[in-house]
């Protein structure tokens, strides 16, 4: 048994190695927008050109609304932009996750390298954008709809847990592509399927009653209508299933951490 494959191993490497992690996060972000005329101000204007997009298509031309319970039809663009800035948190770690370790062999062969570290570093690169994102939604609420809901606190809350169960499927996904290569092309699908199953192109009363449990079911579904609730309609998350939710995903991050760990002492062999 690997005896460094406990959570508590997990968060003293992440304390003993901070600033690596922190100059691995900000490699990446850089990395992601080298080369580009406007480089990193296109963390800002991707996220502004959707929302636009999405005001455009949902409030203007379908005029859709949101079970009713929306003020504004263009505020269906807002609520929209909410649930996609969760998923992309999680879908983002995901299809990125296989080729973590795969990529970068170089670490697993030649030096000793703290390995745990990169799916984190790869999580904090998505959470640089969602925070972005957070801040392009707070500032429609300010100055457009002239409103700043006290329950938007309660949003760090309710995200922290779907950090650690997303980390969790990272630590996952990152080791057994190592030896099933097929999972890159795998996590495609699954995130595709957990878009079309989380309630964010539909309010969650919109799905048949007798069919409502399977959509809770998928652990995305909740923090995406707890999110939702906070910063959109002004309601503070109900925190029992919060608590439920926040134990799944702990034990999500052990589980996943832990195989990653028993795991680490074949990479070099297969790689």
């Amino acid at each position: 048994m690997n005896r460094n494959a406990t959570l508590i191993d997990l968060f003293k490497s992440m304390f003993k190695n901070w600033n690596l992690i922190i100059q691995m996060t900000r490699r990446e972000i850089l990395i992601r927008y080298k080369g580009s005329f406007l480089g990193l101000i296109w963390a800002i204007v991707n996220p502004m050109i959707m929302l636009g997009i999405y005001t455009l298509i949902f409030g203007v031309i379908f005029r859709a609304d949101w079970g009713g319970r929306m003020g504004n039809n263009s505020d269906f663009a807002f609520t929209l932009f909410v649930g996609l800035t969760v998923y992309q948190l999680f879908s983002e770690a995901l299809i990125k996750s296989p080729m973590l370790i795969v990529n970068n062999a170089n670490f697993v062969k030649k030096v000793i390298f703290p390995l745990e570290i990169l799916p984190f570093v790869s999580l904090l690169a998505s959470l640089f954008q969602m925070f972005i994102n957070l801040l392009i939604l707070i500032g429609y609420l300010v100055f457009f709809k002239k409103v700043f809901f006290v329950s938007m606190i309660f949003f760090p809350i309710i995200i922290i847990p779907h950090i650690l169960f997303t980390l969790g499927v990272s630590y996952f996904f990152s080791s057994i592509s190592v030896f099933i290569r097929d999972a890159n092309q795998i996590v495609t699908y699954i995130a595709t399927l957990v878009l079309y199953v989380t309630p964010i192109f539909y309010p969650l009363s919109a799905v048949p009653e007798k069919l409502r449990y399977l959509t809770l079911l998928n652990p995305i579904s909740y923090v995406v209508e707890e999110a939702r609730n906070s910063v959109v309609f002004g309601l503070t998350p109900q925190f029992l299933p919060l608590a439920v939710y926040a134990v799944i995903s702990v034990i999500i991050l052990a589980l996943g951490y832990y195989f990653f760990q028993r795991t680490k002492p074949l990479f070099a062999d297969v790689l």
